[in-house]
């Protein structure tokens, strides 16, 4: 926090041994512990973000991160779990456990506008990946395969298919925020 003059939004019910952390947060300067929140609220967040910070030691699959890059936020993530697969390259990625690590990829986050918008390009095209042609195209190759026949498609991707993509709103530009702010996602999907 030290350095950046922003509000940070944390976001998502505590999992894991996150309670500890949470209380901390809660007595920090500068710092909203929001919880659950409605996707109206989710959407006003996302929108009023800088960027995302997903610091989690484990994600399901990694809707947070996601749900950013599809709403043209950019992204800080945690490495070795399933956000590997999730983001790719299209996130700045810190072991979990690395707090200087964080800090340095928050701050440059924070100022370094031009990778901001490199983030938010590589983003889109990521979120490409999951979207319902993806994981119509991965379903019949998974029926051909099933059936014994190779099809012309192309080989599936790894994470390629998600049934819940459709839950993805379109990108939209975000409008100026009348102040800067942070929504840092802890490890739940809106959906669960």
């Amino acid at each position: 926090r030290d350095g950046l003059s922003l509000r940070w939004k944390v976001v998502g019910r505590s999992q894991y041994a996150g309670e500890p952390i949470l209380r901390a947060l809660r007595e920090a300067e500068a710092v909203d512990v929001l919880g659950r929140v409605s996707e109206t609220e989710l959407e006003r967040l996302y929108g009023g973000a800088r960027f995302v910070a997903t610091p989690s030691f484990a994600e399901g699959f990694g809707f947070p991160p996601l749900e950013a890059m599809v709403r043209g936020v950019p992204v800080a993530c945690a490495t070795g779990s399933a956000l590997d697969e999730t983001v790719g390259d299209a996130a700045l990625r810190v072991d979990p456990a690395d707090g200087p690590g964080w800090t340095q990829a928050l701050m440059t986050l924070a100022a370094d506008a031009a990778l901001r918008d490199q983030l938010i390009a590589a983003g889109h095209a990521n979120a490409q990946r999951f979207g319902w042609p993806s994981a119509a195209e991965a379903y019949l190759e998974l029926f051909r395969r099933a059936l014994g026949e190779r099809g012309p498609g192309p080989q599936p991707r790894s994470g390629a298919c998600c049934t819940s993509a459709s839950r993805l709103i379109p990108v939209r530009r975000r409008s100026a925020s009348d102040w800067p702010r942070v929504c840092a996602r802890g490890g739940s999907s809106p959906w669960s």
